[in-house]
């Protein structure tokens, strides 16, 4: 029944899709994370440490890019780098549909 209402909760919020995601990533790596809540500039100090490429690799993200952290705006900022992809979560989804 979740998934119903999502999609119903999608349409509402007439979204579209950000970016195409292309199928290999023959230039770097591809990484994924969880949740980042807010907490961006923690997640960039961990891209960094783990050598990551931001002109070759991707970071794809679970959803949840906001939430509890201390910069839920600022992790916004993601989605506009070419690297970054991300589905939105269930954070994003209250937050487009106006529920705080």
């Amino acid at each position: 029944m979740l998934i119903p209402f999502f999609m119903e909760g999608v349409a509402m919020c007439g979204l579209t899709q950000h970016k195409q995601i292309p199928l290999n990533n023959t230039n770097g790596k591809d990484y994924f994370v969880g949740p980042i809540q807010g907490d961006w500039m923690m997640l960039l100090d961990l891209l960094d440490d783990r050598g990551f490429s931001y002109d070759r690799d991707r970071l794809f993200s679970t959803g949840n890019i906001i939430g509890h952290g201390i910069d839920s705006f600022g992790a916004t900022k993601l989605l506009e780098f070419d690297w970054f992809y991300s589905v939105h979560g269930r954070q994003e989804f209250w937050l487009l549909v106006g529920e705080t």
